[in-house]
């Protein structure tokens, strides 16, 4: 069995391999779009305050190259047939039954 603690701190020093002021380029090593999620730092600046609802974000100041590269036309909604694949469930457990 794989032991956790030792997997997350191996994870850690490679994600603290390369630190920021030294790299060129940006990647979002988790990320489930792989090496589309690799931006060369210009792309996120000093970074930029964005509204979303009823909140302050903070996001790269050349937010349309970042959202290009990851979803292509990012502004053009997806057809009927590609919309809302993420369902939620609600799971309720009975405490009596645990």
């Amino acid at each position: 069995m794989l032991n956790r603690e030792k997997a997350f701190d191996k994870l850690d020093r490679a994600l603290k391999a390369y630190p920021y002021a030294k790299s060129d380029y940006l990647v979002n090593a988790m990320g489930a779009y792989k090496f589309k999620e690799m931006f060369h730092k210009q792309y996120y600046g000093d970074g930029a305050w964005y509204t979303f609802e009823d909140i302050q974000i903070r996001g790269p100041e050349d937010y349309d190259t970042v959202l290009t590269q990851l979803y292509g036309d990012y502004m053009t909604p997806p057809s009927e047939d590609y919309r809302n694949h993420h369902s939620v469930v609600e799971i309720i457990f009975d405490e009596g039954k645990l």
